[in-house]
């Protein structure tokens, strides 16, 4: 007989006995097929964990959690597209797995907004302030000017959030022509 995800080791004929006492003996052993896991940008695996060539209906265990950088490690999933879930007590199935990390973009990346005021008699500008912020990894900061007397913010240009936290916005705020309170360098 054929099952599926086991192959038939050799066996011998036997005469068959007239009383019908004859038996024929076939062993089967479990077919091997390939474990994979994609961190998709995250870090390393570590732990002990079902990986390789693995036979059918071994239990899957699980890596130690993943790591990535501006992310939140959402579990691991059957698809690239990450929409089938990896089940609990999952066993190794006809065919293979391949397990995808997904990753949910962290709400608590940081981002720094730095102020930027005219210096006296220049068209430079002096470092005024420096302040730390959190956005989501991917979207557009939300930095807003300062008012400071005698200025006049430029306008604002946001930028996406970095997932390594190294996002910049810096703000530019002239001087107002009505008043000269310019920084002196």
């Amino acid at each position: 007989k054929v099952y599926i995800g086991f192959t038939a080791r050799p066996f011998e004929q036997a005469v068959i006995a007239a009383d019908g006492s004859t038996v024929v003996k076939i062993y089967y052993d479990r077919d091997a097929y390939n474990v994979s896991w994609n961190v998709n940008g995250g870090t390393e695996l570590t732990g002990d964990y079902t990986d390789g060539n693995v036979k059918i209906g071994t239990p899957v265990v699980k890596p130690a959690d993943p790591r990535r950088i501006g992310y939140v490690f959402d579990g691991w999933y059957t698809d690239s597209e990450c929409t089938n879930t990896l089940v609990k007590d999952a066993t190794v199935t006809v065919g293979g797995l391949t397990l995808y990390a997904k990753w949910t973009p962290s709400s608590s990346t940081k981002y720094t907004v730095k102020p930027y005021k005219q210096t006296l008699g220049a068209a430079e500008y002096t470092l005024a302030d420096t302040e730390e912020m959190t956005g989501t990894t991917g979207k557009q900061t939300t930095a807003k000017a300062k008012d400071y007397d005698g200025f006049i913010a430029q306008a604002v240009s946001q930028k996406q959030i970095a997932a390594d936290g190294n996002t910049v916005v810096a703000i530019r705020s002239s001087s107002n022509s009505n008043t000269d309170n310019r920084v002196a360098t």
